[in-house]
């Protein structure tokens, strides 16, 4: 069985993947993918966050 933290981690790991591609965008000048990684990334740390806290997402 999960625990809220563990699935919280995942939440966090996957959003620094995102973060890590946001980068490598910025580093291109791919702005269009800049916008949609950071997005996302904020989506999930507020997953995160949500699931820390007990609230189904």
């Amino acid at each position: 069985m999960k625990t809220n933290i563990s699935l919280a981690k995942k939440w966090i790991e996957s959003a620094i993947a995102d973060l890590k591609r946001f980068l490598k965008s910025l580093k291109s000048n791919d702005f269009a993918d800049v916008a949609f990684r950071s997005q996302f990334a904020v989506e999930k740390l507020n997953k995160s966050i949500l699931v820390l806290l007990g609230i189904k997402t």
